[in-house]
């Protein structure tokens, strides 16, 4: 099966610019915008490929306006990106942490609302782009309530965290999947929710595991982050884990666990709680590949959509 046709990562980038240059000009503004999406396409577009092929699924039209709105998605999600990097300070590496928060802020504003401003402003069918901004608004509002839950690390259980991440990581693949579909011209928002909600989980599962399991300075435990890995971690009854627990609650000072580093990177790898939450991953994927198979769309692209699921 040959791959779709799709855009490059340097076509993406070009879009982008030139809506930034249309707003704002060469201004300081538009300088830093453009930094910053400079910077996110060395870590790739992830998102803009979901609406691509979600348009595809059920449209083979050809419409110059696609790659326009492939663009704003990923406008959008790294608006969303820079407000989560400031209020989480765990990427200090980033350029918008280098200008201040308030600079930060208001350029993920800006990014934000010229998001919402390419799709209105594409060629699409008027009542489609009326859905695709309704789901894309709906899907950030969920994502930002899933952020509130993160900040406040007030989880009693795993369900309770799976249902952040479902807020905080899946409504933002529900969204970029959503409007591709809209702007299609169908309807089948509850069966594209149903899997993408699941390959969502399961992607940012994959990413704390990675994350916890990472040895530097950028390991989510030294930023004491509250993730699902860390929470079957912390339920453990070993050294390390106690260790773990005595840095979060504040009796054991930071130099001091990086003492212990190499240890509780040890333990890790071989954690029963990092098989646990892999086997659970691995779950959520096989739902979103069951429910991928009950779309009524186009097989090609089904297909395409399946690989990338299958090689999380």
């Amino acid at each position: 099966m040959g791959r779709i046709p799709y855009y490059t990562d340097d076509e993406l980038m070009s879009v982008m610019e030139q809506s930034v240059r249309f707003r704002w000009g060469h201004s300081s503004l538009a300088e830093d915008a453009i930094r910053f999406i400079q910077f996110k396409q060395t870590e790739g577009f992830p998102f803009a490929p979901l609406t691509f092929l979600h348009f595809r699924m059920w449209s083979e039209e050809t419409s110059e306006d696609l790659i326009e709105v492939c663009a704003a998605v990923e406008l959008l999600l790294l608006a969303l990106d820079i407000q989560d990097d400031v209020e989480d300070r765990d990427a200090p590496w980033k350029p918008w942490m280098e200008v201040g928060e308030a600079r930060a802020m208001n350029a993920s504003t800006a990014l934000l609302m010229l998001a919402f401003d390419i799709i209105h402003g594409t060629s699409f069918q008027a009542e489609d782009k009326e859905r695709a901004g309704h789901y894309l608004r709906s899907c950030v509002m969920n994502a930002t309530q899933g952020q509130h839950d993160d900040l406040q690390q007030d989880f009693s259980d795993e369900a309770e965290i799976l249902e952040m991440v479902a807020r905080k990581s899946a409504s933002l693949m529900n969204g970029a999947c959503l409007v591709g579909m809209a702007l299609a011209g169908v309807d089948v928002k509850e069966d594209v929710e149903s899997y993408s909600r699941a390959f969502g989980v399961a992607a940012q599962l994959a990413n704390d595991l990675h994350d916890v399991q990472r040895l530097d300075f950028y390991n989510d435990l030294v930023y004491k982050k509250y993730t699902l890995p860390i929470y079957h971690l912390m339920q453990e009854d070993t050294r390390e884990a106690d260790i773990v627990r005595s840095y979060y609650n504040g009796s054991m000072k930071k130099e001091s666990f990086l003492d212990h580093k190499e240890q509780v990177y040890n333990w890790i790898q071989t954690s029963p709680s990092i098989m646990y939450v892999k086997v659970l991953k691995r779950n959520y994927l096989l739902q979103a590949l069951e429910r991928l198979s009950a779309l009524e769309a186009n097989e090609t692209v089904k297909g395409e959509m399946w690989t990338r699921i299958e090689q999380l």
